[in-house]
């Protein structure tokens, strides 16, 4: 077995390869290097206890042999790059208290299903987001699924939501007009399925469609006031080329005229929400 006890972090990996943290402080900020670099490989499962309320920057980025990740009720942040590239981890259940950084799971590329679950007690800490970032790279994800009591979310303050098809939204409590109420963070783009149409009270941020290699066609419901679907992509306030299916394998494609766009040989160049 191997230990640490320091002034920010005390840990133990034990023989099995499972790393128990029982301490870090607040104002760490270090990255994983600092505590157990060359162990890194040996990392097989994670296990942070009940009191623990942050995950610092890069933590745990490039474990690849990591595949398994218990995470407290008391989480309140996942940093920036802390589980990126952990190529094996199949799953994680996040404390829906928890705000989760900007690519704090990016290039999971095994990672197929995420819960964010209810924890149990009313938090206070203000709105409880995940970055349009947070997922970009987990190419195998099917679907992402928010269980939390609305009881639990304090009032008019942001916090996150999940639909039928495995989708991560952000809820708006204060939304610009009567149709805009969440948020596409993240769709599912491990899942199989052809075609997905983005619902009425909804606006689209980052690259949620990034990599969705089955995907063929982007709908959209005649409600939303901001979005339109023309041949299966995705036009923003009718003037600008948001997002091309890739699983629609035409090698060419034209831009309406009067979109903001070009033609290009898709596969060579990145369009906004989608890589081709």
């Amino acid at each position: 077995a191997r230990f640490s006890s320091e002034k920010n972090v005390s840990w133990a990996l034990d023989d099995t390869g499972t790393l128990t943290i029982n301490l870090i402080n607040e104002d760490v900020s270090s990255s994983e290097e600092t505590w157990w670099g060359d162990y890194k490989p040996l990392i097989k499962s994670v296990i942070l206890p009940e009191g623990i309320t942050h995950i610092p920057p890069q933590l745990f980025r490039d474990c690849t042999n990591l595949t398994a990740v218990s995470l407290p009720n008391s989480l309140e942040k996942i940093h920036d790059f802390a589980f990126a590239s952990c190529t094996s981890l199949e799953s994680i259940r996040i404390p829906g208290n928890a705000n989760i950084g900007r690519y704090a799971f990016g290039g999971c590329t095994s990672l197929k299903t995420v819960e964010i679950f209810d924890p149990g007690y009313t938090y206070t800490h203000g709105s409880v987001s995940a970055d349009k970032f947070a997922f970009v790279g987990c190419f195998s994800l099917e679907r992402i699924t928010v269980n939390i009591d609305p009881e639990r979310r304090e009032e008019g303050e942001y916090h996150m939501t999940s639909d039928e098809y495995g989708c991560l939204y952000l809820s708006d409590p204060h939304p610009d007009d009567g149709n805009t109420e969440k948020v596409l963070i993240q769709y599912p783009v491990g899942n199989t399925r052809t075609s997905f149409t983005i619902p009425a009270n909804c606006v689209v941020i980052g690259r949620p469609f990034s990599g969705c290699k089955y995907l063929t066609e982007i709908l959209v419901d005649p409600n939303n006031p901001e979005y339109t679907s023309v041949d299966g992509c995705l036009i923003r306030d009718g003037v600008e080329f948001f997002a091309y299916p890739i699983g629609n394998l035409r090698s060419t494609y034209t831009v309406p005229n009067g979109i903001i766009g070009q033609t290009q040989q898709l596969g060579k160049i990145h369009i906004y929400g989608s890589y081709g």
